[in-house]
Formats: C-alpha cells, sequence, structure tokens
C-alpha cells in the first residue's frame, strides 16, 4: 500500500472491549500516531514474528 493511496481503501470495523481500546489510543497518543495506525503497525510486527507466521500451502 503506498501512503497516498490510504484513505482509498474502504473501512474495515472491528469491535474490541473499550477497555483495550482505551490502551491503544493512549499508546497511539504518545506515539503522535492515529488510533488506525498504532493498530495496523501492532498488526504487522505480530505477523512477522517468526512463532506468528502464516503457514502456507507449501510449509511443512
Amino acid at each position: 500500500m503506498k501512503t497516498s493511496d490510504r484513505h482509498q481503501q474502504a473501512p474495515t470495523p472491528v469491535r474490541m472491549p473499550e477497555d483495550l481500546k482505551a490502551v491503544l489510543k493512549a499508546k497511539a497518543e504518545a506515539n503522535e500516531r492515529s488510533l488506525n495506525g498504532e493498530i495496523v503497525i501492532r498488526l504487522r510486527e505480530s505477523l512477522q514474528r517468526p512463532s506468528n507466521r502464516v503457514r502456507g500451502p507449501k510449509d511443512k
């Protein structure tokens, strides 16, 4: 995704507990990001960890 395309993507509503949302909002503010930016970065980082890698049909 190019930075200029980020507002052209369809929203993906996600339900989450209010306490989790509050923690993420606080972290986003501390990191000078939007809530969405904080969530995206944290998801990407978690998926890059070897133990969390999505296994494909070629992985055995």
